[in-house]
């Protein structure tokens, strides 16, 4: 449940990581065509929706006994289940160039699924929105990074990305506090 809320903000750490503009030394155009090279193989991308930790294993299960994975880390979406450890890995981030950057976005995912986890154990959540929108954020994200803004889903429209990081950092603050 966690990993199906949390890809909503997939696009907004990646916009906030974008480094890698070239392939073979030419401008792509995009802020993060890293991502690109990886769309296309199987098993990446957005990571699939499941309705429980039991039908995630099972799907594991028939591609394992199929032979196509050894294991699920050979599943490379944005975001997995971690195969050691009893947590979620964030994977849609451009390596940053610099180490307080990557601690600082290691810090705001933190703070981002700790609020989903609050609002979890307050019998809420975060409303789910279809991986077609968050698709199209994810494609702005690789486009622009954090220059033309991404679509409020709730609103329906595009919005300046500072503001959704100033209503991101307002939502996370008591997580952030306790963190």
């Amino acid at each position: 449940d966690l990993m199906n809320q949390m890809s909503y903000f997939l696009p907004h750490l990646l916009a906030l990581s974008c480094s890698s503009p070239f392939w073979e030394g030419n401008d792509t155009g995009l802020k993060s065509y890293r991502l690109t090279v990886f769309d296309a193989l199987p098993r990446t991308g957005l990571p699939e929706r499941f309705a429980s930790w039991a039908e995630y294993e099972r799907h594991i299960k028939i591609m394992e006994n199929a032979g196509l994975i050894a294991d699920s880390s050979r599943i490379w979406w944005d975001m997995r289940p971690s195969v050691r450890f009893p947590t979620l890995e964030t994977r849609v981030m451009d390596v940053c160039t610099r180490l307080d950057d990557t601690v600082c976005l290691t810090a705001l995912t933190a703070c981002i699924m700790r609020m989903l986890y609050r609002l979890r154990v307050s019998n809420q959540r975060w409303r789910l929105y279809t991986p077609m929108l968050i698709r199209e954020n994810r494609w702005r994200a690789m486009r622009y990074s954090f220059d033309e803004g991404l679509i409020d889903l709730a609103h329906g429209q595009v919005r300046p990305f500072s503001e959704l990081m100033d209503e991101l950092c307002s939502l996370i603050s008591e997580d952030a506090k306790a963190l």
